[in-house]
């Protein structure tokens, strides 16, 4: 066999086991729920919020997290300002929001 050939195939043969060996961390995050999806970065009014898993609607805090589950209502007279990764979702009065 040829010198060239021969690492060649070995050289291919070592990329295949390190790519087979080395763990993806990647396929792991994607099934992670993010810690935070987006921020309440403002309030005014009445507006209302129910973490994820629960039944009871509370005020908000400011720069309070959101993340999957949660809901955000802003009622009459109220509005609400989500920071997402750099975009802006604004809830004027009577909107819902879903996380």
């Amino acid at each position: 066999m040829n010198t060239i050939k021969k690492y060649s195939v070995i050289g291919a043969l070592a990329s295949l086991v390190l790519t087979l060996a080395l763990p993806t961390r990647s396929v792991a995050d994607e099934n992670d729920p993010p810690s935070r999806v987006a921020r309440l970065a403002y309030l005014e009014g009445p507006v209302s919020f129910r973490p994820g898993g629960t039944d009871d609607w509370v005020d908000p805090g400011l720069n309070r997290p959101l993340t999957i589950g949660d809901q955000l209502w802003s009622d009459r007279g109220g509005r609400a300002e989500l920071q997402l990764d750099g975009s802006l979702l604004r809830l004027g009065a009577q909107t819902s929001a879903s996380i």
